[in-house]
């Protein structure tokens, strides 16, 4: 199941369909260019706003649009959200890993 889902489980697939509804405005089961403005801005702001993660941000939504037609339909968003839901975990632990390497060397002083 989970992995027919893009690595989500049944209830994970419906309340991402609602955060999908939400900014598919139109309604037309696609994010649109101006939608997906919207959708980055709420969902992920520190790319939305880093100058130095949007060059990563752009290449995640080009790899995320599978047809490359611009538009992220449903199969395209999940992917977008495992993809930057993997991203801010891989940044978690590197946070966390310069934490420990820098404590270890303030109890070796």
């Amino acid at each position: 199941e989970v992995r027919h889902n893009g690595g989500y489980t049944t209830d994970e697939v419906l309340a991402m369909r609602e955060t999908f509804k939400s900014f598919d405005y139109n309604k037309d089961d696609t994010i649109q260019n101006n939608e997906l403005v919207n959708l980055v801005k709420a969902v992920f702001p520190e790319m939305a706003t880093d100058p130095k993660l949007r060059p990563q941000l752009k290449e995640i939504i080009r790899e995320s649009d599978q047809d490359g037609n611009g538009d992220l339909d449903f199969d395209d968003f999940l992917r977008l959200m495992h993809t930057v839901c993997e991203l801010r975990q891989r940044n978690q632990l590197d946070k966390e890993r310069r934490a420990i390497r820098a404590l270890k060397e303030i109890i070796r002083e």
